[in-house]
């Protein structure tokens, strides 16, 4: 490759980097999820959290409070 050829394919790449960096910029701030109007969490009102994965999928987690503890 010639030196002039290798100028564009690096002023390409930079050019499609550039491009990749602001639009993944732009997209990122909708990706954020806000809980609102929830109840504060007391220990007192929690005894089991379920964690399930994506939905359609059987598995599932489940963290119980033992004996009244923390």
């Amino acid at each position: 490759m010639k030196s002039r050829q290798v100028g564009f394919v690096l002023i390409a790449m930079i050019v499609i980097g550039l491009a990749g960096l602001v639009i993944r910029v732009l997209s990122s701030g909708s990706d954020e999820v806000v809980l609102s109007g929830l109840l504060p969490i007391s220990q007192d009102v929690v005894n089991r959290v379920v964690i399930r994965p994506e939905e359609g999928s059987s598995s599932e987690v489940t963290l119980a409070r033992v004996r009244g503890g923390v």
